[in-house]
C-alpha cells in the first residue's frame, strides 16, 4: 500500500485508488521495551505519538461517580463538526509562529519538515479552541502548541554525548521561558532516564 499524496481521503494499493469514509481513524498501540524495534524516522514523520505513562491514581482513589455523568447522543455529522471544524486556514498565530521559527533556526536537534509543520498547524488550530472551551490550562495560552510539540516533535529526539545533552538542556530552557510545561517536563525525563550519555524520547 502506498500513499499517493498527503490527502487524508485517498490511498492507493496495487494501482487502485481507494477512498476512506470520513469516520475512519487508524490508531495503534505499541510496547516500548527491549523486545520491540525502534520506530522509524519515516513513521515518526507521519504520525504523532502519545505516550501513556503509568498512572499513580487508581479508580478507587478518584472521586468519580458514574451516575453523576451526563450522557448525550451525537450524530456522526455532529461528531465530525466537533473534531473537524471548518477554519478559513490552518496556521499558527504570531506568537506560536515565533516559537516554531526559533526552534527551526536555533535548535538543530529539532527537525521540522513541511509535512510535520502542516500537521502541527492543523492540530494547534483545532486544539486552540478545544482546550480553551474545556478550561484546559486556563492560564496558558500556549497549551495547544505545547501538546503539538510534545506529540509531534519530541518523539523524534535521539542522540548521544555531552553536546547532545547540552542541546536538550538549552531547548528545555527555551521552552520553559515560553510556558510550555509539558514539553519541558518530558525533556527533563529524557535527561534523567539517559544511560551512558544516550538520550531518547523512548528511553
Amino acid at each position: 500500500m502506498r500513499a499517493g499524496s498527503d490527502s487524508r481521503e485517498k490511498f492507493y494499493t496495487q494501482g487502485i485508488s481507494l477512498s476512506l469514509p470520513k469516520g475512519v481513524r487508524f490508531l495503534a498501540t505499541i510496547n516500548n521495551d527491549r523486545t520491540t524495534e525502534m520506530l522509524s524516522d519515516r513513521f515518526l514523520d507521519r504520525s504523532p505519538v502519545i505516550k501513556l505513562e503509568s498512572a499513580s491514581a487508581t479508580p478507587s482513589s478518584l472521586d468519580f461517580q458514574p451516575e453523576d455523568v451526563e450522557y448525550s447522543e451525537y450524530s456522526f455529522d455532529e461528531i465530525n463538526r466537533l473534531f473537524n471544524p471548518e477554519f478559513p486556514s490552518e496556521s499558527f498565530d504570531k506568537s506560536e509562529l515565533q516559537i516554531i521559527e526559533t526552534l527551526r533556526e536555533d535548535h538543530s536537534i529539532i527537525t521540522l519538515e513541511r509535512r510535520k509543520y502542516n500537521a502541527m498547524a492543523r492540530f494547534v488550530t483545532v486544539g486552540r479552541t478545544l482546550f480553551s472551551s474545556a478550561g484546559y490550562q486556563e492560564d496558558n495560552s500556549m497549551a495547544a502548541l505545547d501538546e503539538a510539540i510534545l506529540i509531534h516533535l519530541l518523539p523524534k529526539l535521539k542522540g548521544q554525548g555531552k553536546d547532545f545533552r547540552h542541546d536538550i538542556e538549552r531547548l528545555s530552557d527555551y521552552l520553559d521561558k515560553q510556558g510550555l510545561e509539558q514539553s519541558v517536563a518530558t525533556l527533563q525525563k529524557i535527561i534523567v532516564r539517559s544511560k551512558h550519555d544516550t538520550y531518547s524520547y523512548f528511553s
